[in-house]
């Protein structure tokens, strides 16, 4: 299965979508997605879902989501009886394929700029909108999450755009180095590619 969080929250078997079910039992997979490795408690996963307002059966409503998931997942999610963990291999969601891709291409930006160009497009061809779109980010799990994952997602459009101007090519990318400097202006890095490109 392929977990896809860069947008809007999916699963696919092959070509086939999953169905979720409704936003809660989704919002309970986005949490274990947002853990993963770790294992998160059934009292973590209620303030996740309802925040300070729980339902009395919030214990018994969470524990039928996680059995309706593990039907879905087929047993992907491991359980102790108190705290549960999803099961992912290192590619199966593309919020890994963009971490290892950022780390890859951080390393070659300087050896080899097409390859980091070729690598990043890849990676940032994934993006489907903002990370857990739909799901809502008022979960404090969620919200790490979707934190860390955009900042993974400016740095690998930093690094493109810095592969860019290591091959001469500041001319096609002023305008997106300007765009990015104007939607995050304390970005250091961005600025220092926006002076380079300017320059040449």
């Amino acid at each position: 299965m392929r977990y896809e969080f860069l947008g809007p929250l999916r699963v696919l078997d092959g070509e086939r979508t999953v169905e979720l079910g409704g936003p809660r039992q989704q919002r309970v997979l986005a949490v274990l997605l947002a853990a993963t490795p770790d294992e998160v408690s059934v009292d973590r996963l209620i303030d996740e879902v309802w925040g300070e307002d729980p339902p009395d059966t919030a214990s018994h409503v969470i524990r039928t989501y996680i059995s309706n998931l593990r039907q879905t997942l087929d047993g992907r999610i491991q359980s102790d009886g108190r705290r549960y963990r999803l099961e992912l291999d290192g590619d199966e969601s593309d919020a890994s394929v963009l971490t290892e891709a950022v780390r890859a291409a951080r390393s070659m930006v300087d050896v080899d700029p097409p390859a980091a160009i070729e690598q990043l497009d890849s990676v940032l061809s994934l993006l489907r909108g903002r990370p857990f779109e739909g799901i809502g980010d008022d979960a404090p799990a969620i919200r790490i999450e979707v934190d860390r994952l955009e900042e993974q997602i400016l740095s690998a459009r930093e690094l493109r755009m810095e592969a860019a101007l290591a091959i001469g090519r500041h001319t096609d990318h002023l305008t997106d180095i300007e765009s990015l400097v104007d939607a995050h202006p304390l970005r250091e890095h961005a600025s220092e590619l926006l002076m380079i490109a300017l320059y040449r």
